[in-house]
């Protein structure tokens, strides 16, 4: 089975179960169940996918920002600290301190969208570049699910049952 599909198959377990469109608290109670693992591999690819596809903002200004805590934590727990750097620097700009669980409440903290491209761009660049192997020659050739798979192979205790 290859990293992706490692990856996946914990994420898969978790997707429709989770629910993080409506307030926290249910939400964080959720959380509890899992993992520390599964919480950084589900959290970890929500954050990617987001920023990803929107950049930070977008991230903060959805629903799944809510788990924006879990995924800096799952960053460092897999080994991703670039990425981690580059998580806390968005929270640092963007002024999540203290992290604002409740959607509306991150919503209020973001600046506006036109007057702040640079400083996005400069956000969002730093995390793609950290997620990215430099190495391999390929262009956005990731490295999240090569380092979620070496985690869950590490760790196989947090994921699978005997």
């Amino acid at each position: 089975m290859d990293d992706d599909e490692l990856a996946w198959l914990v994420i898969k377990q978790i997707w429709d179960w989770a629910d993080f469109y409506g307030e926290y608290e249910p939400f964080r109670e959720q959380l509890t169940e899992l993992t520390p693992g599964q919480r950084a591999i589900y959290c970890t690819t929500w954050l990617d996918s987001e920023v990803k596809n929107g950049g930070f903002h977008q991230f903060f200004y959805n629903s799944t920002g809510m788990l924006g805590p879990e995924a800096l934590q799952g960053f460092q727990d897999i080994g991703m600290e670039e990425s981690a750097r580059a998580v806390q620097a968005a929270f640092d700009y963007y002024k999540m301190d203290p992290y604002p669980r409740e959607r509306s409440d991150r919503q209020l903290r973001l600046p506006d969208y036109d007057a702040t491209k640079d400083e996005r761009w400069t956000l969002d660049k730093s995390y793609y570049e950290s997620t990215y192997d430099k190495t391999s020659g390929k262009m956005y050739d990731s490295i999240l699910g090569r380092k979620q798979a070496a985690y869950i192979r590490a760790h196989p205790d947090e994921f699978f049952k005997p």
